[in-house]
């Protein structure tokens, strides 16, 4: 049996957005490498630097990335990896945007309620 690093996953899609976090899915890639995927390693685009970085690892399809921004675009990214090693990333998830935080809207609301009493 000749074992080698499996193929890309698919794009992941987005299940749940929150101001802190992004709920993702994906499906195993078709081709494991002849060896059982161990772990799936979640990447997230740095929008300062250009660089993916490791967001989230989880062993199934599926995962929520923590500890985002609020109101920020995130773009990610999936691979696959078993005891041979990581495989190519997937093809990105399409540029999704956190919600804005609780604290945040209250602070806009407070301030177009101070506008509009002048």
């Amino acid at each position: 049996i000749n074992i080698d690093a499996p193929d890309a996953p698919s794009s992941p899609q987005v299940t749940e957005v929150t101001d802190d976090s992004i709920g993702l899915s994906w499906h195993a890639p078709e081709n494991d490498g002849g060896s059982f995927i161990k772990n799936y390693i979640v990447e997230k685009l740095d929008p300062e630097t250009g660089k993916w970085v490791k967001a989230a690892i989880s062993r199934s399809p599926r995962c929520t990335v923590q500890n985002l921004t609020p109101n920020k675009p995130y773009q990610f990214r999936v691979l696959a990896e078993n005891s041979h090693g990581a495989g190519e990333p997937s093809q990105p998830s399409k540029p999704v945007q956190t919600t804005d935080s609780e604290a945040n809207r209250r602070k806009r609301l407070g301030n177009d309620d101070d506008a509009s009493r002048q």
